[in-house]
């Protein structure tokens, strides 16, 4: 799982799970529970949860390797890469019994107040890379509004903004944002972009699986296009001395992870691409150190 450090914020804008139950009395949430994200249209179903593979919010360092690979990506790869204004993602459960929603997400997003004669950026979550739902307060008017904290803060138990959250239609949530009481005197709700323009799509598992995998393979490809960078930097005395250890290293990788192929479910795929992407961006950085 990617750590919060390498999701970073692009400038411009940010880059910062089930069955449909019925109402127990006029007013009362309903709400379905599950995993929502972002796509980048209504059309193109690219989740750009956060676990997905995006270069948008890691900036043109991070991909710069594979765009000189002039990889043709397909439709779907390319709104993954590119098409990402929105990460993270919404988990909503309901306790059955007691008809009370809780919450954990993580979303990405960009601050773009001075304080302190210096812009900020940040990012609000959850802390669901700790399993922590928070409570959410529903209302007689079909809402529920749940509080994200901000991971930076002094305080983490004091949130900085709070989602109202609803739901025309089963497939997508209707979210409005608003910076909390507590935080009202340090930042104006115009420091925070519009969460609500956003479109938090329904995820179902099917459909995560499978963003898991083209994610899986956009990582590979990015860092095997880094490892070929690397390796022609070196000089030719480096290479040669490298060489013996370079093919121990792609034997003991194929062995570990098997070999590259397109043949094997979207699993077997997803969980090879993973493990040959985790131990090439370690052998990166082996070969920049013999520089």
């Amino acid at each position: 799982m990617k750590t919060l450090t390498r999701l970073i914020l692009s400038s411009a804008v940010m880059t910062a799970l089930f069955s449909f139950q019925t109402s127990a009395f006029a007013g009362t949430p309903d709400i379905r529970p599950g995993r929502y994200a972002p796509v980048s249209s209504e059309n193109a179903r690219a989740y750009h949860n956060r676990n997905s593979f995006s270069c948008s919010g890691n900036g043109a360092y991070y991909c710069h390797n594979l765009e000189n690979t002039k990889y043709k990506y397909t439709p779907e790869e390319q709104e993954l890469v590119y098409g990402a204004e929105v990460n993270g993602d919404i988990i909503i459960r309901k306790d059955e019994a007691t008809g009370e929603y809780s919450m954990s997400a993580i979303i990405y997003v960009l601050r773009t107040c001075e304080v302190a004669t210096r812009l900020m950026s940040g990012d609000y979550d959850t802390y669901r890379y700790k399993d922590k739902f928070v409570d959410c307060v529903s209302d007689d008017n079909g809402f529920i509004h749940c509080p994200l904290y901000d991971p930076d803060a002094a305080d983490e138990n004091v949130s900085r903004v709070i989602l109202t959250i609803s739901q025309d239609n089963p497939d997508s949530l209707k979210i409005t944002s608003r910076v909390s009481e507590s935080d009202s005197e340090n930042f104006s709700p115009y420091c925070f972009p519009s969460i609500e323009k956003a479109a938090f799509v329904y995820e179902s598992e099917e459909d995560f699986k499978h963003n898991m995998y083209i994610s899986a393979k956009l990582d590979f490809m990015r860092t095997d296009a880094d490892i070929n960078h690397e390796w022609k930097a070196l000089t030719k005395d480096q290479r040669k001395k490298a060489l013996p250890d370079q093919r121990n290293w792609i034997k003991e990788k194929d062995k570990k992870c098997g070999p590259v192929t397109l043949n094997g479910t979207e699993e077997e795929l997803t969980k090879m691409y993973r493990c040959q992407a985790d131990m090439t961006e370690k052998r990166v950085g082996k070969l920049i150190d013999m520089k």
